[in-house]
């Protein structure tokens, strides 16, 4: 029996991300299954890896603003009562409204940039969730609160999820490889004019580059439905390089020939 081709699978900065924040976890296991199951290659490219950074940062940099926003807010929401700033139990229901503030700003916000918020919906829920735990564990021995000693507790969260940082990495070297690509400009603009955005465009490029200079199966792999996954049927007529959701990776590496087929029957019936 004839061997296999090499085969790999290149992850979009979408893939990593999601896997991170929990995000799409059935198909994640089960690329992971079928990863694990037949020894499949991952790896990211230098511009999506760069991505992640930059992704990681804007998170933490959200959080941090979320947090000074909420305590700014808190304590002139209190002074308008009081000189010394003490919290009650009672200001668990103004907790609420502020953090509703912050739902409302960002769904806003992702309105207008045309962006999905779920995981900073998803920080703003688990900052949320640690304040009012903190007040019930607060006030089951005191009756009050001074905003210093809230201060401290909001630092300490502050701490917590810089360490996502590190928690990061550690997973991303867990799932996948970098390699180093320097992408072709001319031909990052010819992916670009299909609609692609720029940054997509050099991650596609690079897994692109690796399959043809070394004669593997490659495949990408995207949640990003939009910017990525929507161009599939365009990349492969143009470049005869296969990109899919995670959910599919193993049928494109195993029948790419199949795809072409369905891709170029497509095209003839329109």
């Amino acid at each position: 029996m004839p061997s296999r081709r090499q085969e790999c699978c290149f992850l979009d900065t979408s893939i990593l991300i999601s896997n991170f924040f929990g995000k799409f976890k059935d198909k994640m296991d089960k690329f992971l299954s079928m990863k694990a199951k037949y020894n499949i290659p991952c790896y990211i490219s230098s511009s999506v890896d760069e991505e992640c950074k930059e992704k990681i940062e804007e998170v933490l940099d959200f959080i941090g603003d979320n947090i000074l926003l909420l305590r700014m807010r808190l304590a002139r929401e209190k002074a308008r009562t009081q000189h010394e700033i003490l919290l009650t139990e009672e200001d668990i229901l103004l907790i609420e409204l502020l953090t509703g503030d912050l739902f409302k700003e960002l769904s806003e916000k992702a309105r207008l940039e045309g962006e999905p918020p779920e995981i900073e919906q998803n920080l703003l829920r688990s900052l949320e969730y640690s304040l009012v735990d903190f007040f019930e564990q607060r006030f089951k021995e005191n009756t009050s609160l001074s905003m210093k000693e809230l201060e401290v507790f909001l630092a300490k969260v502050v701490e917590d999820f810089l360490l996502m940082k590190e928690a990061f990495n550690i997973q991303k070297k867990e799932l996948a490889q970098k390699i180093d690509i320097t992408p072709e400009p001319d031909i990052v603009k010819d992916i670009c004019d299909l609609g692609i955005p720029e940054k997509d465009s050099r991650h596609i490029l690079s897994a692109m580059q690796y399959k043809f200079d070394r004669n593997i199966l490659t495949v990408f792999l995207s949640f990003d439905y939009k910017h990525v996954v929507n161009f599939q049927e365009q990349i492969y007529l143009h470049w005869k390089f296969q990109v899919c959701d995670p959910l599919y990776a193993f049928y494109h590496l195993r029948n790419e020939k199949a795809f072409e087929e369905l891709v170029d029957s497509r095209q003839s019936s329109n």
